[in-house]
């Protein structure tokens, strides 16, 4: 495969050839194609299914934090401030409208 590259495209390969230890321009313009080959021809997400995980993901990082939360208030006892009993409150009300979706 043969292209045409101005003197600035083929200093920039040059220079990212030098930089990332790749042995020549040919080499990074054929794993450059074939990266893009397979991108395209692999399974393409959909928005649905991004959200859904993102959701899942969100949902484990909040049950985390609420154990993180609870060890805390072990190591530090029960002294939480007004603003925070007003955190959970709002936490726990929030939740309740969660599974309503």
């Amino acid at each position: 495969m043969t292209f045409r590259l101005s003197a600035e495209e083929y200093a920039e390969l040059s220079k990212a050839c030098e930089k990332f230890g790749i042995r020549s321009i040919s080499d990074l313009s054929r794993s450059a194609v074939m990266h893009r080959v397979l991108a395209l021809s692999g399974p393409q997400g959909s928005l649905t299914g991004d959200l859904s995980t993102l959701t899942k993901a969100l949902r484990e990082l909040d049950v985390l934090l609420r154990e993180v939360r609870a060890c805390i208030r072990l190591v530090l006892g029960d002294t939480i401030s007004a603003s925070e009993q007003n955190v959970d409150r709002e936490e726990r009300s929030g939740n309740d409208t969660e599974g309503s979706d």
